[in-house]
């Protein structure tokens, strides 16, 4: 009888065991589902198809960003056209070449983090930092419209320069960050082979909303 409650004793710590297999966190699954739900892949085919292409086109356009960065600001170097100093002293437009799309990347990852897990301070700032680039993209065509030694023509050039790099590196953002995210909730499942998230979350998308009781039963 010993040898037979020791083995029964085995099997419940064998049974207890797979069921105390790792699962990803609630704020995890959360994270995964609002990630899914939003970007909608269909399967888990269709969510590498989307990874690779999102992260193709990202690429393709931060290349063709850098190429016309060279061509139009680094290439003509001192140029009269390139000549501009911001109101914010010691910020030419050379700087700001540099500084309005890797400030625009940035605040784009920073409100991405506050939109997938619901912090507002990330959002805050990202926020603050789309309306500084913004004036400093617009500020040479202001200048040039009010200030009569500035050149209209050079300060809409600049402007117009400014807004393609900066609006550029948003959607560079973007895509980089919707194929890290896809490719986040991808790594997820792989480590978690018990789970199926997609599945998760096409039931929650598919799940009927439930109908209000009727006022008799509410009563009742």
């Amino acid at each position: 009888m010993g040898a037979v409650e020791d083995a029964a004793e085995d099997a419940e710590s064998a049974v207890s065991s797979e069921d105390d297999v790792a699962m990803p966190s609630p704020q995890q699954l959360e994270i995964a589902e609002n990630i899914l739900n939003r970007l909608n892949p269909k399967d888990r085919h269709d969510l590498g198809k989307m990874i690779h292409h999102r992260s193709l086109t990202c690429g393709g356009i931060a290349a063709g960003l850098a190429i016309f960065w060279w061509l139009s600001i680094q290439r003509i170097g001192d140029d009269p056209i390139n000549q501009s100093e911001s109101l914010v002293k010691g910020i030419t437009f050379m700087t700001l070449s540099y500084l309005v799309p890797a400030v625009v990347f940035f605040a784009s990852i920073l409100n991405a983090a506050s939109r997938e897990k619901g912090q507002p301070g990330p959002a805050l700032i990202a926020g603050a930092m789309f309306l500084v680039m913004g004036f400093f993209s617009f500020e040479p065509l202001v200048m040039g419209l009010l200030d009569s030694t500035v050149e209209v023509g050079n300060a809409l050039w600049q402007t117009l320069r400014l807004t393609i790099l900066g609006v550029g590196f948003f959607f560079v953002a973007k895509l980089f960050i919707e194929a890290f995210l896809l490719n986040w909730v991808m790594r997820l499942e792989e480590a978690f082979s018990g789970m199926e998230i997609l599945a998760i979350a096409s039931q929650e998308m598919s799940a009927p909303e439930p109908e209000p009781e009727d006022a008799e039963q509410a009563d009742a």
